[in-house]
């Protein structure tokens, strides 16, 4: 018991334990046999939130608003038991909103405000329910359930037991299992996870699968409890392993892409019974190919890939080939669309099947999904084949919507910029007020595209706010401020310079800014009280608003706070990761430098590196026909037609004009014909890598093999062609200079042989010049929009940088002065 605890007064039953009722129905079971979660008989496992609370009605309400005297569910169950606690007046003074003036003003704004009801004296009666007290009924099965028959009483029981009544434990491996996923960046993305059994033959033994929804369950890191069980009783003396294969199923598009692989080696296999306990995180990042001679390994029919939690390595086995060094055959009878990973030592084979398919071979359509089931363009799954019917989730394509169907409408915050210069990115504060709690900040980052003076939030009704501050340059904007809690369907915000928020030096002279903070905030009040139209302004520590009555009241606010990812930083060129939450992020971003852009900061148009994957490639839709593609990519079809046209036919007659042996009796004429070859071979490239970017773009073609070798050696055909290209347009023209001013002692034989060394020099000193690119060009996947992207960067090396930018200028420079002059 806890009798000097005042908020500790409900007391759990057939126990001495006491919990306070801010602990009933939180998702958590306190209780030994958990009876304070069967309190609101109404949640379900399916309606239970650690963060919100929901009413009997449905409406979800946060969970901070339990015990706080407002009933702001219908039926006042968010106050249920509160009357346990022994109300007292509360030391600390907390940051009150109730003296402060509005901001901005109410117009047409379409507002709705929670209903404060007065407390109703109201008892609510526990309903409670007999136990069973039939012994034979209750313990005749060990730990199962008891079925009854015609022809007598079974037991179905679980995996740990096995006999005619579940008398017999299993010897197994008991796997507790916590999954979480670091970043939001793979929004459309579930998971699927196999748990693997592995004797010290490599063969499997057993395995079970997991499907593993970020957005959707309860508690965001959620706990799985798994029996991987051995093949015979008892089991064979082997050294045994566990592996867990992690696999990404993209709810657009049902493609299974490999992400990695953990392996966990059981220390005392002789055991009957071993647990393992793995806390396992999802990187962004897939694990990628190393080369087989570095790992030691010669998979025949496979490729070397390392674990992610050791420095092992292991052969990932093409379909159709088992054994640790992939040189097993077996057939592999898995339905179209899904993968196969081996079989198990019984020669039943393991398929990883695309959402709507389960079944061992995956070849049975789960009925759940409806056409209709999801509005607004969301995205039906079934979380798990073993779930009872009815208990699919949507996964909501638009920001506008959310809900378990994308059948509610997300509230808008439309800010606006004036007299106010537009940034790039900036931090949005929403602040809720408690009454007796310190003020609830959540803080998101937001990006701003180019040429565009506003910016839209959506959020869903349950999350209330009532300040808004915006923080970039530095500075604090204070757009938002009103008394009540509010759930409004639209808010709109101006960010001006008069609702700038100063920092205290700008307002107080630096004598009483030196002061201690005790002495130095009781002169707060004189900024409120000498400029009546000022609304905020800041310290270190503190952000503070004025009053009506003009004065101040301050609250907490951490201006350090970082947002960094948690120390994995996916953006490239030097981009910062953002993100909403340190654990569970529902929001990541990346913050560019200048000069780039892209979901991942991954496309540049600085340093001579603008690519056609920058020009278009985010101008490209997915999944959309040619005729419905915006109109810039139909002009570039258009101009890329004609390019190609006369590309062909000038340089066609170019060629033939040059390859007559007449127009070679000098050297022009052989780096004529060589430009011409090489202005036909530029054209055709570039055709070629244009309709491989629209096509791949378009998720029409999508083969990882092609992607990569179109990344490498197109972009570097093209960079060393185009050069190659120029100067040989410039030997033209040095030795008709040269041929005007030797005139008859021009040597014509000695041309033509200089010519031909000249052009192989070229050639070879421009392939030289330009090998820095396909060594640091690489194909990336972009999680958000679920594209692949072909991009170079030299941010790793400050000399290569200044390289890459001299040698472009030399190549530009230097053939058009020639040129020119």
């Amino acid at each position: 018991m806890y009798p000097d605890i005042s908020s500790k007064r409900y007391r759990c039953w057939n126990d001495t334990q006491c919990i306070t009722p801010l602990q009933l129905c939180d998702c958590v079971k306190d209780c030994l046999y958990g009876d304070d979660e069967l309190v609101c008989s109404w949640m379900k496992n399916n309606k239970c939130d650690l963060q919100n609370f929901y009413c009997k009605d449905g409406r979800q309400i946060p969970r901070s608003f339990r015990c706080n005297d407002n009933h702001e569910c219908e039926s006042n169950e968010d106050e249920i038991l509160c009357d346990l606690i022994d109300r007292y007046r509360p030391s600390n003074n907390y940051f009150e909103i109730k003296n402060f003036v509005e901001y901005p003003l109410l117009f047409n704004t379409n507002i709705d405000v929670l209903k404060i009801r007065p407390l109703n004296e109201k008892k609510i009666m526990m309903s409670s329910t007999k136990k069973d007290d039939d012994i034979y009924r209750v313990w005749y099965c060990n730990r199962g359930i008891l079925v009854q028959s015609v022809s007598g009483n079974y037991c179905f029981c679980p995996p740990s037991y096995y006999g005619n009544r579940c008398q017999y434990q299993n010897e197994r491996i008991t796997v507790t299992l916590q999954v979480q996923k670091l970043s939001a960046f793979e929004s459309f993305d579930v998971f699927k996870l196999v748990i693997l059994l592995f004797d010290d033959k490599n063969s499997i033994i057993s395995y079970e699968q997991i499907l593993y929804i970020p957005s959707v369950f309860v508690a965001c890191r959620p706990k799985y409890l798994i029996y991987l069980l051995y093949q015979t009783r008892p089991k064979l003396y082997s050294n045994y392993s566990v592996r867990i294969d992690v696999f990404s199923v993209n709810a657009l598009n049902n493609i299974i892409v490999y992400k990695a692989s953990w392996l966990f080696n059981i220390p005392f296999s002789f055991l009957p019974v071993n647990r393992l306990a793995v806390d396992l995180v999802i990187s962004i990042k897939k694990s990628e190919k190393v080369a087989c001679q570095d790992a030691n390994l010669k998979c025949e029919n496979g490729q070397c890939f390392q674990y992610s939690n050791s420095k092992t390595y292991y052969c990932r086995c093409n379909k159709g080939w088992s054994g640790r060094l992939c040189d097993i055959q077996h057939q592999c009878p898995c339905s179209p669309g899904s993968v196969c990973i081996g079989t198990t030592i019984d020669s039943r084979p393991i398929c990883i099947c695309p959402l709507g398919k389960i079944g061992p071979l995956c070849y049975i359509f789960h009925g759940l999904c409806k056409r209709d089931s999801c509005k607004n363009g969301g995205i039906c799954v079934v979380l798990d084949q073993r779930v009872s019917r009815g208990f699919s989730f949507g996964i909501c394509s638009s920001a506008e919507y959310y809900s378990e169907f994308c059948h509610r409408i997300r509230n808008k915050v439309h800010i606006s910029f004036v007299g106010v210069s537009v940034p790039m990115s900036l931090l949005v504060h929403f602040i809720l007020i408690y009454n007796y709690h310190l003020p609830d900040r959540t803080t998101l980052v937001k990006q701003i595209p180019m040429y565009q003076n506003n910016l839209i939030i959506h959020r869903s009704s349950d999350q209330l706010f009532q300040i808004i501050y915006l923080e970039f340059q530095n500075n604090y904007y204070l757009i938002h401020l009103r008394k009540s809690k509010i759930s409004s369907k639209y808010t709109n915000a101006i960010v001006t310079p008069s609702n700038r928020c100063p920092h205290i030096q700008e307002l107080l002279n630096n004598t009483i800014v030196s002061y201690h903070l005790l002495k130095g905030i009781k002169q707060y009040h004189r900024p409120c009280q000498q400029q009546h139209e000022l609304k905020c302004f800041y310290d270190e520590t503190q952000m503070c608003l004025c009053t009506d009555d003009h004065n101040s009241d301050c609250f907490d606010f951490d201006h350090n706070m970082t947002y960094n990812c948690n120390g994995y930083n996916y953006c490239e060129n030097d981009g910062i990761c953002f993100q909403d939450q340190p654990y569970c992020p529902t929001d990541s971003v990346c913050i560019c430098k200048p000069c780039y852009y892209g979901n991942l900061c991954h496309l540049s148009s600085s340093y001579f590196v603008l690519s056609l994957d920058a020009i278009i490639g985010y101008h490209i839709q997915r999944y959309t026909k040619i005729n419905h593609q915006p109109f810039i990519v139909k002009l570039s079809i258009v101009i890329t037609t004609i390019m190609l046209t006369f590309g062909i036919i000038s340089n066609l007659l170019s060629i033939l004009t040059f390859k007559q042996k007449k127009t070679r009796d000098v050297g022009c004429g052989i780096y004529l014909l060589s430009s011409s070859i090489i202005s036909l071979l530029i054209i055709c490239m570039f055709v070629l890598k244009f309709w491989g970017l629209l096509l791949t773009q378009m998720m029409l073609f999508t083969n990882q093999t092609y992607l990569h070798v179109d990344c490498i050696l197109t972009e570097f055909l093209l960079k060393f062609l185009l050069p190659t290209d120029d100067w040989l347009n410039a030997s033209v023209a040095i030795e008709r200079v040269a041929t005007v001013t030797l005139g008859a002692n021009f040597n014509k034989s000695k041309s033509k042989r200089s010519a031909k060394f000249i052009i192989i020099f070229i050639i070879v000193i421009n392939i030289a010049s330009s090998i820095h690119d396909p060594i640091n060009r690489r194909l990336i996947e972009d999680p958000q929009d679920q594209r692949s992207w072909c991009f170079v960067s030299y941010q790793h090396s400050t000399l290569l940088t200044s390289y890459n930018t001299v040698i472009n200028m030399i190549h530009f420079i230097l053939p058009f002065i020639i040129n020119f002059a």
